[in-house]
């Protein structure tokens, strides 16, 4: 600008001519607008960096803002977990308390009920003293009894066990002999070991016709006790299964009437075991057995059922194992050799005797070995 200046003063001379004037004039305006634009141009830069500056400004406090708009949504974010974390807490609760509600209609419904079964199985404390006692005195009565029986039954089986032996080996020797005559008589015939073979057969079919029939009792015994049992809790409104209970008149166990009930239903073995006897002794197994045996098989019998009674009504009951197959292992801890021994069953004899369902052995079962 200084030099345009200079320039035009240069030009402003005495001898300038008009036309120079007039470009003079010209210039100086343009000079004059060319300065105002200037100025114009220099407001207009310092303003726009005012507002860059402005904007600058403007820029940190949105940064500012944004921060803190994250810590908020950080914060709400927060707040809404736990909402739900209470939320799932007070339906937790929530549950519980119904929960409990419905488990103090039930405390409050089986209260009810037994206060109402007391009141119908009201008995007099004197009579309910003298029936104990009068029950307790059966009690002892049946334990003999059932001592007797076990020393009745020991004393069978080792009986049958010695006559199966001296039976076998009279058989023996007398097929010997025979068959030493006939080969004397005539050296052709062939010796008569096949006629012993047959005979041990006939035992064996002998043996298994008495297991089944024992079997058959056992089974028919504890079918009746069973429904007998089901029959009085039903009608007394206890739960079918409740007889089936071990550890029956235990200390853990505080119904006296369901102890008494027990205790009458072991007195009871006689009376049902005579009403039944009749009728099994009408079933094709057991008329084989008493036409055979005659007064010794009916005596067998009546025994043999009177014991399965006397084991069905035991609290817990005593068990009479059958399961002992032809082909399975010899177990000399469950089972006595009966004639013969081997690794091998033949067949079973006598069954074990369990003392309960799962329990300890109460007597050794006998089998014969191959």
């Amino acid at each position: 600008m200084k030099q345009q200046k200079s320039q035009i003063a240069k030009e402003q001379t005495p001898f300038a001519t008009n036309e120079d004037k007039i470009e003079l004039d010209i210039r100086n305006m343009e000079y004059a607008e060319m300065s105002l634009l200037i100025e114009n141009l220099e407001k207009r830069n310092q303003d726009l960096e005012n507002q860059i500056e402005r904007f600058l400004s403007k820029d940190t406090k949105f940064e500012n803002t944004e921060s803190r708009l994250k810590e908020a949504n950080d914060i709400i974010q927060t707040l809404k977990d736990e909402n739900d974390r209470i939320q799932a807490k007070y339906k937790s609760f929530k549950d519980l308390d119904d929960r409990l509600k419905d488990s103090n209609d039930l405390i409050q419904s089986l209260t009810e009920e037994n206060e109402r079964i007391l009141r119908v199985l009201e008995v007099p404390e004197e009579k309910t003293k003298k029936m104990v006692t009068s029950l307790q005195k059966k009690l002892i009565e049946e334990v003999k009894q059932k001592d007797r029986l076990l020393q009745m039954c020991d004393k069978y089986k080792a009986a049958y066990q010695k006559l199966q032996i001296t039976n076998q080996t009279q058989e023996e020797r007398l097929s010997k002999v025979a068959g030493m005559k006939m080969k004397d008589n005539n050296p052709s015939i062939a010796d008569l070991n096949a006629i012993t073979e047959k005979t041990g057969e006939s035992d064996d079919i002998c043996v298994k016709q008495i297991l089944s029939a024992l079997m058959m009792m056992y089974d028919t015994s504890k079918s009746k006790i069973t429904s007998n049992k089901r029959d009085m809790a039903k009608l007394l409104g206890y739960p079918e299964d409740c007889f089936d209970k071990p550890n029956a008149g235990g200390k853990e166990v505080h119904d006296p009437v369901l102890k008494t009930l027990k205790d009458l239903i072991q007195v009871s073995v006689t009376r049902q075991s005579v009403a039944i006897t009749k009728n099994i002794k009408e079933f094709p197994e057991i008329k084989t057995i008493l036409q055979v045996g005659g007064k010794n098989g009916d005596a067998f019998i009546t025994e043999c059922l009177q014991l399965c009674f006397y084991m069905c009504t035991q609290d817990p009951p005593v068990v009479l194992d059958f399961s002992c197959k032809s082909g399975d292992a010899f177990n000399k801890d469950k089972f006595t050799p009966f004639t013969k021994s081997g690794a091998i069953v033949d067949y079973m004899v006598w069954p074990v005797m369990y003392l309960s369902d799962n329990g300890a052995i109460m007597s050794k079962g006998i089998a014969q070995g191959k």
